[in-house]
């Protein structure tokens, strides 16, 4: 029965590995055929998160050798076209700290990829 068990894990495993491999390489694909757009838009949120793994390494009966802690940050900002349309993009941390909430400008993206925003003064 546990050999079943684990075929059943492996398998499931590797089917989700693979649908996500397939999921990024047609999110890609259908971003390079996009056209690249320009809209005036409004920013009108900001949002951070942040995930945190540990892999703790153990030697022999419960020692603990090593601890390795890796935090990742991941910024997304959120635009309203003039067209009221909403579009959340994933954005650098640089050009994250730079938008403020209700700036108003012209924004540039390609599919579901953030390519720039321009503040109108």
């Amino acid at each position: 029965m546990s050999e079943a068990v684990f075929l059943f894990a492996s398998v499931f495993i590797i089917g989700v590995f693979i649908y996500s491999v397939y999921s990024l390489i047609s999110q890609k694909i259908k971003d390079d055929r996009s056209p690249v757009l320009r809209a005036k838009a409004t920013v009108v949120a900001k949002r951070v998160e942040v995930s945190t793994s540990s892999n703790i390494h153990h030697h022999g009966t419960g020692n603990i050798h090593h601890n390795h802690i890796s935090t990742s940050t991941s910024y997304y900002v959120t635009f309203e076209l003039d067209s009221g349309e909403r579009k959340e993009f994933s954005v650098y941390g640089d050009e994250y700290g730079l938008l403020v909430e209700k700036d108003y400008g012209y924004l540039t993206y390609q599919g579901s990829r953030f390519k720039g925003f321009e503040i109108m003064s």
